[in-house]
């Protein structure tokens, strides 16, 4: 009797709830996990005055979302108060609108980030909604504290939110609204410095953040400007005997007044301390692998450019460590406690990274979270896809213009590879993880097709040129010249010369020396140009008798770039090492 009464009991159950259920289309949460903003909204204690600045922002509803991810770097009221009070306001709704959003978007990051990748210092690996980098740091002063820019204080780190991470900081970031030149302006500190800016010309360069690439077919790429600028103060000035702008045009020796001419010794001083790129402390301090503990810098004058090593710049000048890493909208600030004249570079082995241009550096960091040297992933041909966080590739041609392309006549079977990729390969492992920067560039433009680069200025001198590339094991059939394959068989010139400047190379060539035949993926080299005696082409060493830019072209001769559908070449970088008769 019992089981007959459970029964009706459940038929009628099911058939009300079938019937009108007064929850249908309701979402429950079944956890104790909340969005980042509404999390902040309940610790109303903590947080009040920010959730204001989100909702005044336009952004609390953004981080709410549930099919996105964030990281939220969420001040606290004592902090939201202080900032206030150094803007001269008793509310966020006294500031413009705009600005409020721009302070929102710095502390947002469209990507979740555990507290491991958040506490290994340096720049975080995802921009914020504003398009900028975050530079974690630790005060050793205080048992390694962490801070964000140097700035605010981290006290609680990767809080859960359904949607991301949360992390509280004890004060507001700056956001970074100004522009190079603008910031050195308002600091008082550097008055001779921002004179020689501006009556040089370069103070304009210095105010752009952004620049339109004009692609072919139309194309239109907004591209964001990076700098470097290494900044000397009217103090560091002075040491020098320099206390004015004409004393420093006369220490430079300008034979002119001329300035805004490229070939007038203070424009030349100027653009010698401007950089290409956004450039940390710790990359000036660091000197890819090389024998030596030095680096050359190539600077916006042309053809001089900078010695790095661990005696500071040009075996003297040190970086101001405690003020470094400035970071603004267009780049990073770097003062130094030198003057820094122009000076004349011996030459020193470099390297040439084929995917460090800081235009193919500004289009990734565009397309989407990711930036250079980051997980992207794969775009299709001719199809426009947004980047995701995991390893992969990133077609590359035509969206810049740092590379000349010429497909062979017969194009290529590979159509699972874009005729140019840039691909990261850091988490993979092994072997593929010796690679500079953690990336390389794809190759795979045919029979006959050609790759032309332009190279930084390279000092006068003779080189021995040696070629860092990787292999997989889908391209064992170009080791061992099988399927019609020449072994990935590539010319190499420079400056259009067929003769001394010239040397044809297998790249992949397990006949000859082993190179391109195992099961596995591997890291290889190759040297290009080396003295007659040591190669058994006849090759000699790279000769350049002016201190000069030049313009590399790589020809692929191998058949089976036209006929076999994996093939491709992984080039990573070129090693220029002076040879001394």
């Amino acid at each position: 009797m019992k089981n007959i009464v459970r029964f009706c009991l459940l038929i009628l159950f099911v058939a009300f709830y079938s019937c009108d259920d007064p929850y249908k289309d309701t979402v429950f949460k079944v956890y104790d996990l909340q969005p980042a903003a509404t999390y902040l909204q309940g610790r109303s204690d903590d947080f009040s005055e920010w959730v204001k600045v989100l909702k005044y922002g336009d952004l609390f509803n953004a981080i709410n979302r549930a099919d996105d991810s964030f990281t939220v770097l969420a001040p606290t009221n004592e902090a939201v108060y202080s900032f206030l009070k150094k803007k001269g306001v008793s509310s966020i709704e006294e500031l413009d609108r705009e600005y409020a959003r721009t302070l929102v978007q710095y502390h947002i990051i469209n990507d979740s980030i555990d507290k491991e990748d958040f506490v290994r210092g340096g720049e975080l690996p995802a921009r914020t909604l504003s398009g900028d980098a975050l530079l974690v740091t630790f005060d050793e002063n205080t048992s390694g504290e962490v801070y964000v820019n140097k700035e605010a204080h981290v006290s609680e780190f990767a809080i859960r939110a359904i949607n991301g991470r949360i992390y509280v900081l004890d004060d507001v970031l700056s956001p970074a609204v100004q522009t190079i030149y603008e910031r050195l302006s308002e600091s008082g500190d550097y008055k001779i410095f921002c004179e020689a800016l501006d009556k040089t010309g370069w103070k304009d360069s210095l105010n752009v953040t952004t620049s339109v690439f004009y692609g072919p077919y139309g194309m239109q790429v907004e591209l964001r400007k990076h700098f470097t600028v290494f900044a000397v103060s009217d103090e560091i000035f002075a040491k020098d005997g320099i206390t004015s702008f004409n004393g420093l045009a006369q220490k430079v020796g300008a034979s002119s007044d001329e300035y805004e001419a490229l070939s007038n010794e203070l424009n030349h001083y100027v653009a010698y301390h401007i950089l290409d790129g956004a450039h940390k402390l710790a990359a000036f301090q660091a000197f890819d692998g090389l024998s030596t503990n030095q680096k050359l810098w190539y600077t916006r004058s042309g053809v001089d450019m900078i010695l790095a090593s661990e005696d500071g710049l040009n075996d003297g000048v040190k970086f101001d460590e405690e003020n470094s890493d400035i970071l603004v909208k267009n780049g990073i600030i770097q003062p130094i406690d030198g003057y820094l004249p122009v000076k004349q570079q011996e030459p020193v082995p470099f390297v040439f990274d084929f995917c460090n241009y800081s235009e193919l550096g500004s289009y990734i960091n565009t397309k989407g979270k990711g930036q250079l040297f980051q997980q992207l992933s794969r775009v299709d041909k001719g199809q426009s896809t947004a980047l995701t966080k995991f390893i992969g590739r990133k077609e590359i041609v035509p969206q810049v213009s740092c590379y000349q392309l010429e497909v062979g006549p017969n194009g290529t079977r590979a159509t699972t590879w874009n005729y140019l990729e840039y691909a990261t390969v850091g988490s993979e492992g092994g072997v593929w993880g010796e690679q500079m920067n953690n990336d390389h560039l794809v190759v795979n433009i045919g029979y006959n097709g050609a790759l032309t680069v332009n190279t930084p200025p390279i000092i006068a001198g003779k080189y021995k040129v040696t070629l860092f590339y990787a292999y997989d094991p889908q391209q064992k059939f170009m080791g061992e010249r099988a399927e019609d394959s020449a072994a990935g068989l590539t010319q190499f010139s420079f400056d259009g010369s067929s003769g001394a400047k010239s040397t044809a190379k297998r790249v992949y060539d397990a006949k000859s020396d082993g190179r391109g035949k195992g099961d596995a993926k591997d890291y290889l080299s190759i040297e290009l140009f080396v003295e007659p005696a040591n190669d058994a082409d006849g090759n000699k060493l790279l000769e350049f008798t002016e201190t000069e830019t030049h313009t590399l072209k790589m020809v692929v001769q191998d058949p089976a770039a036209s006929s076999h559908t994996q093939f491709r070449m992984y080039f990573d970088y070129l090693l220029f090492e002076p040879v001394i008769e």
